[in-house]
């Protein structure tokens, strides 16, 4: 897999041009695409590591567009629109998106966004590992509570057999929490990991990606073990029977 490829579904040509140029300045090989079905086609083909999705795509809606994506691939996903509204914006975080940037798009702005993007990995907390207990003959035995395993490199929390994968916002934010396990981590904290600086308020943007990340923790049997903290933030509950590690 070429993980320094990216994906652009543009149908405006000077728009596909400027995020076409924006993306080779910052190292990937990129592809372009005027159709969501034409768009499609390139990620499952190419496994980027980074797709941008304009919503005004021709034939298929940018936010169908965006739950296709989320379902073939792990990739940071930003949204480009010039829909402005709050709304709009909500929809693509829980579409899947990582960000969204409104047109008309600068340069540099775009730059930086991307560039805020593909750090995101980097600010995980990675707290010490706790030791595994012995299972040697005398030994008290082995621990028996479920343990939900975040993998960093591919962005997956595990279960046994059972997975699911984050967008690279819900892992930071989970991260955090599993860092600051049983202490309350504030809106304001988890905010910071998100990189939104397009006058979306932080209690709808981190509200938007902690309920995405609760709905992908219920299907491996965690969606209770993030509680909300009214007026405050979010804490992570680990509970007698769950316990949850960050590995690198």
């Amino acid at each position: 897999m070429d993980r320094r490829v990216a994906v652009v579904m543009e149908d405006d040509p000077d728009q596909a041009r400027l995020l076409v140029t924006a993306l080779e300045r910052a190292g990937f090989r990129v592809a372009a695409a005027r159709t969501g079905q034409r768009a499609r086609e390139l990620v499952a083909r190419h496994r980027p590591e980074l797709v941008t999705v304009d919503l005004g795509l021709p034939d298929i809606d940018g936010l169908e567009v965006c739950r296709q994506v989320r379902q073939l691939s792990d990739c940071y996903l930003l949204v480009a629109s010039a829909r402005v509204d709050e709304a709009s914006r909500l929809a693509s975080l829980e579409a899947g998106a990582d960000d969204v940037v409104t047109k008309p798009i600068s340069l540099r702005e775009l730059q930086v966004r991307v560039a805020a993007v593909l750090r995101r990995p980097a600010r995980i907390h990675r707290p010490g590992r706790p030791q595994a207990r012995s299972t040697r003959p005398g030994s008290a035995g082995p621990d028996r509570r479920r343990t939900a395993r975040i993998d960093a490199t591919s962005r997956r929390v595990l279960v046994g057999e059972d997975e699911v994968v984050l967008t690279s916002t819900e892992l930071a934010m989970l991260a955090r929490l599993v860092g600051r396990a049983g202490a309350v981590c504030t809106r304001e904290e988890l905010q910071a990991l998100t990189y939104a600086s397009d006058g979306l308020g932080p209690t709808n943007v981190v509200s938007v990606h902690v309920s995405n990340l609760r709905a992908k923790l219920r299907r491996i049997g965690l969606g209770e073990t993030i509680s909300t903290v009214r007026g405050v933030g979010y804490r992570l509950d680990q509970s007698a029977d769950v316990r949850v590690l960050l590995e690198s």
